[in-house]
């Protein structure tokens, strides 16, 4: 099953580490993608390199296009959220994935997500 992971996931050095020796594949918000390039631009790596480890860890980006954007809407409703800090979820759910996401606390009353120790717990 391909999971949805978010900017915060990739924070996780062990994470990564998990993810570099994994043969599943997992997917990456167009929007989390915008984050985590800006992140490492401002940290002197470039688009390829940063392209470059994301394949390595067979992440693919998905588009954040007029169906997460009503999905993101429709969550904030619910929950009372913005729905800007909502892309990762509305993009797991339009995309029919579980989240993984450090920002868990923030999610988990929203959709099912799990924090990325207990996915490498979970999946060992």
């Amino acid at each position: 099953m391909k999971r949805l992971i978010d900017e915060s996931a990739l924070f996780d050095k062990d994470f990564c580490q998990y993810l570099l020796q994994s043969e599943e594949e997992y997917y990456l918000s167009a929007l989390s993608y915008l984050e985590y390039l800006s992140w490492q631009l401002d940290k002197g790596n470039t688009p390829t390199m940063v392209d470059a480890f994301l394949a390595e860890m067979n992440i693919e980006i998905v588009p954040f296009g007029q169906k997460e954007v009503k999905e993101a809407i429709k969550l904030a409703k619910s929950s009372q959220k913005n729905p800007m800090d909502l892309a990762g979820p509305a993009t797991a759910t339009s995309q029919g994935v579980i989240l993984i996401s450090n920002q868990e606390k923030e999610y988990s009353d929203i959709i099912p997500v799990e924090s990325t120790r207990q996915f490498m717990e979970n999946n060992k």
